[in-house]
């Protein structure tokens, strides 16, 4: 389990605009292609800060002098006023009265950062409650029972009317609530750690805890002849012998909380589905094959209950696809 989280607010490298609080009320203002405008056109910089580090890569993980991520900074605020605030046309508008932004900068959710996309609600935990509401939303097509999800947070029932997607929508909003997250992307708040976990097990009656299920994590659906297992009908073979059941995704939101709260074993190649590793119990055994030529560590550096968390970089071929050695998992799940 990690034991400490980057605040946002206390990050030089990540807090571009200096922000001191976490939400923000703007009164009539405007949403185009995702990105805040005021009612003269001109983009809303206290928003910018995801967008700056996604656009066009992670720029706090990859810039270490300060320096020169200050520059880099400044250039992209300029790109994005340049590219946005020319485009940008005050007509065919649809109003909302009060709402939340929730959008991406990426215009969708990616699941592998849903949960620290989420994390934005809880410093307005108690303001989502308001059945008044609305969400503005990215496009959630890739998510199953995304709705769910925020009936989870909000503590209330969302339904498809609550949201309104901003995907080539022009909006203007008369009451605007804008948060951010906690602490720095890709990172999970320690203390909306134990709110979000409480929420999700309240909604679907998650009681008492029994590490029982061993499950197998696939991806080679996703995205065909990459980023997957190249002998994955061997390892199911041999996981399913262990009374492994086999994930793809897009179990219902329910079962998956279920099955992850309750897991006594997970393995699977590096992916999206380990984000739902924030689920799992203290006991629950994570092995996470990772590409070696694609090394990434933020599903096991977010924060979790499971102590027991394997990273295993691995040889892949230039599409990130591996190879799962049968034999040495089997004596790994012996351990």
């Amino acid at each position: 389990m990690k034991k400490s989280t980057i605040k946002f607010l206390e990050s030089k490298n990540h807090n571009y605009f200096g922000h001191n609080k976490l939400s923000y009320e703007f009164h009539n203002v405007i949403m185009s292609n995702g990105i805040l405008f005021d009612k003269d056109g001109i983009i809303l910089p206290e928003t910018l800060d995801e967008r700056i580090f996604w656009e066009p890569s992670c720029i706090s993980r990859f810039v270490r002098d300060k320096n020169i991520l200050d520059e880099q900074v400044q250039i992209r605020i300029r790109d994005i006023k340049n590219k946005h605030e020319q485009a940008f046309k005050c007509s065919d508008f649809i109003d909302v009265e009060n709402c939340v932004d929730l959008t991406h900068t990426f215009g969708y959710y990616a699941f592998g950062h849903l949960f620290d996309t989420l994390q934005r609600l809880h410093p307005i935990k108690s303001h989502i409650q308001d059945p008044n509401i609305k969400f503005i939303v990215s496009r959630y097509h890739g998510i199953t029972d995304f709705t769910k999800h925020l009936s989870a947070w909000s503590e209330r029932d969302i339904k498809k009317e609550d949201l309104v997607v901003a995907n080539g929508l022009n909006i203007r909003i008369h009451n605007l609530t804008y948060s951010l997250s906690p602490t720095i992307p890709t990172e999970i708040d320690r203390d909306a750690y134990s709110w979000i976990l409480e929420r999700y097990f309240s909604l679907f009656k998650i009681q008492n805890i029994e590490p029982k299920y061993n499950l197998y994590l696939s991806r080679n659906h996703i995205k065909a002849g990459s980023r997957g297992v190249i002998n994955e009908k061997e390892v199911i073979e041999t996981l399913t012998k262990k009374e492994f059941i086999v994930l793809n995704g897009q179990e219902p939101l329910d079962l998956v909380v279920e099955y992850f709260a309750n897991s006594k074993i997970i393995v699977g190649a590096h992916g999206s589905m380990f984000a739902n590793s924030m689920f799992c119990n203290k006991k629950t055994k994570i092995i996470e094959f990772c590409p070696k030529n694609r090394a990434c560590y933020n599903f096991r550096n977010t924060f979790k209950m499971a102590e027991n968390y394997k990273h295993v970089l691995i040889e892949a071929d230039e599409s990130f696809n591996i190879i799962i050695d049968t034999d040495a998992l089997e004596l790994e799940l012996e351990i």
